[in-house]
């Protein structure tokens, strides 16, 4: 097997990517490409606490899923709010798994 490396750029304009990347269908790496986007900045987690942070959220940690205990079933729950608390004041085994922002937060 010969393997290359894939070639990165830091920022590309449409026409070089259709041109030198899309149409002979070879792999890039685009490092910067969202640095513009309005989310790069604005969805972080205080932002996250603001819309969501009255929903409860599922949370899961290290755990092996035991059938007894239900599949999918969270092994703890908390608001929104709280996780993030949480998030920002130490290092935590719990991670979101199985829910959608959007749809509790159009």
């Amino acid at each position: 097997m010969k393997l290359t490396e894939i070639p990165r750029v830091e920022t590309i304009s449409k026409e070089d990517f259709l041109t030198n990347y899309f149409k002979p269908q070879k792999p890039v790496v685009i490092q910067r490409a969202i640095e513009a986007w309005p989310a790069f900045t604005k969805w972080n987690l205080d932002y996250m606490k603001g819309v969501a942070g009255d929903k409860v959220v599922p949370l899961y940690d290290d755990r092996p899923v035991q059938h007894e205990d239900g599949f999918n079933e969270p092994h703890a729950r908390m608001k929104m709010s709280e996780y993030i608390e949480l998030l920002k004041s130490k290092p935590t085994k719990y991670r979101i798994f199985l829910w959608n922002i959007l749809k509790e937060v159009p």
